[in-house]
């Protein structure tokens, strides 16, 4: 534990959230703590953090932290993959405080108050800002056929991968639908399908694909032309208590092909917008 004028930090063991929400008077719907059992050696560790005091007995200290922690009024989390690393900052927010945490190769790293502009540094490190755009692009898909969509940009990756290496030209309009619905069930997190279908929770169906349009297959194959290969994936999510026990949440994926190409995928009841960010 580290102490300045204004914040208190604390590291602890990530396999410890699993087990901190015993020590809380109540664990609230929006929490990451659990109330599992913690092995003897996680315990041993985190009284010699100065989070616990004993085996059954928190520290004065980061009581505070776990009162938010533990039945916090929102929640929201920038996670980032790729680039041969895994960043994920999240801010806990309640009446009485905010806690932020971060993943380190130590530990997690609590902050109270929130350390709110480290995720904005974490971002800079790996992702880098520029002004300047390879392709400006919104499209919006109807939920059922998110799915088809994304399949249809990855059959459109395949065929410009495949044109490269073979040194004969690219994929271009129109796709071929049989490759396209063989694309339909990949799980490989380097596609757009599972990406995708991870956020909307949408399925997929074969007869789906013979639904869209020629606009949306065009815009299939430019986006599949920017992005050929993922440098990074990045997930915003929050969720926050909105009254009468009831919450909303939401979820935003950032795919990154480089500093110019970014596309913002965004779910909603209505259907999944696919945006470049310039």
């Amino acid at each position: 534990m580290t102490t300045t004028d204004q914040q208190t930090r604390f590291l602890i063991p990530p396999e410890a959230l699993a087990g901190l929400g015993s020590y809380a008077h109540t664990v609230g719907p929006l929490s990451v703590l659990s109330t599992d059992p913690l092995p003897d050696a996680v315990v041993e560790s985190l009284m010699q953090r100065g989070i616990l005091d004993s085996v059954d007995r928190v520290n004065a200290r980061f009581s505070p932290v776990l009162d938010v922690m533990a039945e916090p009024a929102a929640l929201a989390q920038v996670h980032v993959v790729g680039g041969g690393s895994l960043v994920e900052f999240t801010v806990h927010a309640a009446s009485r405080g905010s806690v932020s945490a971060v993943a380190t190769p130590e530990g997690l790293e609590l902050a109270a108050p929130a350390e709110v502009d480290g995720a904005m540094r974490l971002l800079t490190q790996h992702v880098g800002f520029s002004m300047l755009t390879g392709l400006t692009l919104s499209v919006d898909v109807e939920l059922r056929h998110a799915i088809a969509f994304s399949a249809t940009i990855d059959h459109y990756r395949r065929r410009n991968l495949e044109g490269f290496l073979g040194g004969t030209p690219g994929g271009q309009p129109p796709a071929d639908r049989q490759a396209v619905r063989e694309l339909l069930s990949v799980t490989d997190a380097r596609w757009f399908v599972p990406l995708v279908g991870g956020l909307t929770g949408a399925d997929a169906a074969a007869a789906d694909v013979d639904g869209l349009s020629g606009e949306l297959d065009h815009a299939a194959s430019q986006i599949a032309t920017r992005f050929p290969l993922f440098d990074r994936v990045i997930t915003v999510s929050s969720a926050a208590t909105i009254g009468g026990g009831e919450h909303a949440a939401s979820q935003v994926m950032i795919i990154q092909a480089g500093v110019h190409d970014l596309l913002v995928v965004e779910a909603s009841q209505e259907g999944v917008r696919f945006t470049t960010l310039p």
